[in-house]
């Protein structure tokens, strides 16, 4: 049987070898060739039958994709034969494994034998991978984690300030003495989750509704059932388990990406704390699909969506049955997206129930959401954030806060401006325009600004202004205006996780009246990569004296999980020659905070030898 199934598989392979891709690596080209280079020198040689070729960027090797066997003998010919700058150039052919359904199948069947289904891994280790850890204990390694990426950062700075070291760095010193660790804030940890997005596919022959894991080009994705999950809460599950329910009957498939066919993609669920309000959001792929079909299911899934919340609000409030959190729907969204690759953030809504946008309350205000709009995951933990941010941003005010006199009545400046870069859905600046004469938030995603600018006026906030656009775009014209004035700002920046773009930095670095920068990092990598740009010495590049690290804390947006919000407070030096001294402003430490360090027994021992 495996020699008859061997001899299938070269049949169909001989059949599908036009299919496959052929390629040709070709080396010892020179290094500061860049793609056009390459292709002038294919055509000077008569080399033109091919799909595409590709030179790698600094490096002497070149690759190059033909449509037959034909075509590719012949290029290899005629290369192989060739000198460029005394150098031979060295050809040899390259075939990407083309994996086919024949394959992928073979491959299940092989991990099916002797009768064991395939293992399936544990969605919880995949989604919270310390799910088995006390939180305590979770706390603890996390705070740790967050100390060793503060110390990095005067090592980074120094690697990227090797001729023009600021003085503060000339002598030897720890990040615990310059810029202490103040801990890291807790928050609840069990369904705290209030974006959650599941994947709809085809899985052994039925469709599916969940968490994915596995890599989509080996076919060994899999589809798992979120209710085990701490950090999903309850209602995802309920809505999850709805249009699960519904799937099975629907005239169209799920969406295959291998294939780019299929109907049904995937389901977010949005859901807020106070008031307790709930958006499904369906995305779905129409291509090639009759629209008379497509508008009959939307109807049919929004509809037994409604269905359900009518059943719920028909329960008693005494009820112990999940489906009663289904009277929270507020809204049910389609959104269309025919690409293969991640879709866009501001793909158009359609609603189909309901409103456009849900609603979150925030330290005493309250904030529209939209389906595309960035709101942090954690609605609890976002209360324990804004509120750091707005002491140490008042801390900063503080600072530079007079009183100005007009006739006869006195009118209290606050002295200070705040900038918010990647402001989303304007919640740090609008928490912050109660200490601030002016706010300005930027803001790429279209969705979240028209959010910010709802919010500002529902809120009765008349300080806060919201500008569209990439930070790297706007920022150097908006600081521009602020460089002769003797407003002082302060700065809080939000980025994703790739960081801040360098344009961003520079504008930061060269705009003087920031005085302090309040930095929120997702991701402390890119975090250490921006902090050696704010404190290294200036340069042709990075103009403005440099900043330097304050006070930092941690809080505990995703537990369960190894990811932690990181806080630091950046303060700008007068010049590159000053020497470390006080900080002019102290960030206050939060109380709730815990696992500090220093600890505070060794605090206690120092002042005990003291």
């Amino acid at each position: 049987e495996k020699q008859e199934e061997k001899q299938e598989d070269k049949k169909k392979g001989q059949e599908n070898e036009g299919q496959q891709e052929i390629r040709i690596v070709v080396d010892n080209l020179p290094k500061f060739w860049d793609p056009k280079s390459f292709n002038k020198f294919l055509s000077r040689h008569n080399v033109t039958k091919f799909l595409k070729s590709k030179k790698i960027p600094k490096k002497t090797v070149a690759v190059m994709t033909f449509e037959n066997h034909q075509d590719k003998d012949a290029a290899m010919n005629v290369l192989a034969g060739l000198e460029v700058q005394k150098k031979k150039l060295k050809v040899e052919e390259k075939q990407r494994p083309n994996f086919n359904d024949n394959q992928r199948k073979r491959k299940r069947e092989e991990e099916e034998r002797d009768g064991q289904p395939r293992k399936r891994m544990n969605i919880e280790d995949v989604v919270t991978p310390l799910h088995a850890l006390p939180y305590n204990e979770q706390l603890k390694k996390k705070s740790d984690d967050m100390f060793k990426i503060m110390k990095q950062i005067i090592p980074r700075t120094r690697q990227n300030s090797r001729y023009n070291l600021p003085a503060w760095l000339k002598d030897k010193v720890l990040i615990e003495d310059v810029a202490p660790f103040y801990g890291i804030i807790p928050t609840p940890n069990t369904g705290y989750r209030n974006k959650i997005q599941f994947a709809i596919a085809t899985e052994d022959g039925k469709p599916m509704v969940g968490y994915t894991q596995g890599q989509q080009r080996l076919d060994n994705i899999q589809i798992c059932d979120p209710k085990d999950c701490k950090n999903t809460p309850t209602v995802a599950i309920v809505v999850r388990e709805i249009i699960q329910e519904y799937l099975p009957s629907s005239a169209l498939p799920p969406y295959d990406l291998n294939k780019n066919t299929g109907f049904w993609r995937q389901v977010t669920v949005r859901c807020t704390a106070n008031p307790r309000e709930l958006m499904v959001v369906i995305q779905v792929s129409s291509k090639d699909h009759n629209e008379e079909t497509v508008e009959a299911e939307k109807n049919k899934l929004t509809e037994a969506l409604v269905q359900k919340k009518k059943l719920a609000d028909s329960l008693s409030d005494s009820s112990t049955d999940d489906v009663r959190l289904m009277s929270l729907l507020k809204s049910v969204i389609f959104q269309n997206f025919d690409g293969m690759s991640v879709a866009p953030e501001n793909l158009e809504s359609e609603v189909r129930y309901g409103n456009e946008t849900i609603y979150e309350t925030v330290m005493g205000l309250k904030f529209r959401v939209s389906a595309n709009s960035f709101f942090q995951v954690n609605s609890f933990g976002a209360e324990c954030l804004l509120q750091l941010i707005s002491d140490w941003a008042a801390d900063c005010a503080s600072e530079s806060k007079d009183v100005e006199m007009k006739g006869e009545k006195k009118e209290e400046k606050k002295g200070v401006d705040v900038v918010d870069v990647c402001c989303g859905t304007g919640t740090i600046g609008l928490c912050l325009s109660r200490m601030a004469d002016n706010v300005i938030g930027v803001e790429m995603c279209a969705d979240a600004v028209e959010d910010a600018i709802f919010n500002a006026k529902h809120n009765n906030i008349e300080n806060c202004e919201f500008k569209v656009g990439k930070a790297e775009d706007i920022l150097p014209g908006l600081l521009s205006r602020y460089r002769s004035n003797r407003t002082n700002l302060v700065g809080v920046v939000d980025p994703p996780r790739s960081g801040l773009h360098k344009n961003v930095l520079k504008s930061i670095r060269e705009c003087s009246v920031i005085k302090h920068l309040i930095y929120v990092s997702c991701n402390q990598k890119s975090m250490l990569d921006n902090a050696a740009d704010l404190c290294r010495g200036t340069s042709s590049h990075l103009i403005g004296a440099p900043f330097r690290p304050v006070c930092a804390v941690s809080v505990d947006l995703f537990p369960h999980t190894p990811h932690a919000e990181l806080i630091v407070l950046f303060e700008r030096l007068e010049d590159e020659s000053s020497k470390l001294g006080a900080p002019h402003v102290k960030g206050r430490i939060p109380p709730a905070a815990v696992f500090p360090f220093p600890p505070k027994e060794k605090e206690k021992e120092k002042d005990e030898e003291k």
